[in-house]
């Protein structure tokens, strides 16, 4: 638990009353069985106002995302952002190239946006689509997460390629009629997405809705209470494979024929790529709102690989390089980083350890800093 207030200029019988109220709350029933890290701070001196456990090392869940996050609005301008690209790999605009740039929040509608300005560019025919996802290394699970979460959407699938912030989103509805096959639908949908449907509507029921890990298959068995839907959520697998098929898809309905369209994933013609003739650009703004408001994941690791694109890296970029790019620039802010033991960028990670102290430095030093308003305006914040 962290708490940063204003200056603390009321009277000392104030301060030892807001010392004594946090003293109350964590003598209560609720911390028997457990250990509070607590560090308050006066964040116009700096001077620690409370402490308890305060250098002790504990997993620290999300609050491992106000690092990278705050690394970002040190080191990146709201300039940087995502780029996803259609090149032309051939003056017939025959041989596409569909590069993935990384972007945590692309959807199916940027994906629209990208088919309807390839036929802008007069691509009428695609024989070949080629997708790159090389911007990013091979580990699409992040070290220290566990093996057995990964249908959750909580642990989403890291690629440079995203897809509805790699959500898979299955809604089962059950007839009027008992007895009848409850139907289904998926988003975003395709041919990668398999339904194995098993589900009947009853009189009452509940049908079990479960993810194939390492899959996109989903199977659906038991009943469904006639006339109810029920809607639950999974971790996409292999997003860049439904990206590419949605793209094909939505190319067909601008009126690009795409029937004998052969798709190779992660071969290149040439290193230059040929001309880009569609693209779609998201800054990194609202993808540090997201990530912290609503302590989404996947944008927490896309952040930390932005970071690493510091060094001018084009390939292959790892949460290793972003963590050192992070820790790199907190310390350029004077910020002590040996105390900050991350193996990732969203706090998922089991081998994650911070300090109460360690986040305070952080704080209190951002607090100070020229970018405090913008980083500010990523978090939710409780008013004291």
């Amino acid at each position: 638990m962290i708490i940063l207030v204003g200056s603390v200029s009321a009277q000392q019988s104030d301060r030892e009353k807001f010392v004594d109220a946090i003293r109350a709350e964590l003598a209560g029933p609720e911390f028997d069985r457990t250990l509070a890290a607590v560090e308050i701070r006066d964040c116009s001196s700096g001077a620690v106002l409370f402490e308890q456990h305060a250098t002790l090392l504990l997993r620290p869940a999300s609050n491992a995302k106000l690092f990278p996050s705050a690394a970002a609005v040190l080191a990146l301008t709201e300039d940087a952002g995502y780029r996803t690209s259609i090149f032309a790999a051939d003056s017939g605009f025959r041989t596409l190239i569909f590069m993935g740039g990384g972007d945590p929040l692309l959807g199916l509608k940027d994906i629209q946006k990208l088919a309807e300005k390839a036929f802008a560019a007069g691509v009428t025919q695609i024989d070949t689509l080629i997708t790159d996802g090389s911007l990013y290394d091979t580990e699409f699970y992040g070290a220290g997460w566990m093996w057995d979460d990964e249908p959750d959407p909580f642990m989403p699938y890291l690629s440079a390629f995203s897809l509805e912030r790699n959500v898979l989103r299955v809604t089962v509805q059950a007839p009027a009629r008992t007895g009848m096959p409850v139907e289904v639908s998926v988003h975003p949908s395709g041919s990668a997405i398999r339904i194995e449907n098993n589900a009947r509507s009853a009189a009452r029921g509940t049908p079990s809705i479960r993810k194939v890990p390492r899959s996109n298959r989903i199977i659906i068995d038991g009943k469904l209470t006639a006339g109810k839907h029920i809607t639950e959520r999974f971790s996409l697998w292999d997003p860049q494979g439904v990206a590419a098929e949605q793209f094909l898809t939505l190319c067909r309905a601008q009126g690009i024929d795409t029937d004998s369209t052969i798709i190779i994933h992660n071969r290149l013609i040439s290193e230059t790529r040929g001309i880009e003739i569609a693209a779609v650009w998201r800054s990194i703004k609202p993808i540090l709102q997201e990530m912290n408001m609503e302590s989404n994941n996947l944008c927490a690791e896309s952040v930390l690989r932005l970071l690493a694109r510091q060094d001018a890296r084009t390939r292959g970029l790892s949460t290793a390089e972003g963590l050192r790019a992070m820790k790199r620039t907190l310390r350029a802010a004077g910020i002590p980083t040996d105390a900050v033991h991350l193996r990732d960028g969203s706090g998922i990670s089991f081998y994650n350890l911070l300090s109460a102290e360690s986040i305070g430095n952080l704080l209190a030093t951002i607090a100070t800093h020229s970018s405090f308003d913008r980083f500010v305006r990523t978090l939710s914040l409780i008013h004291i």
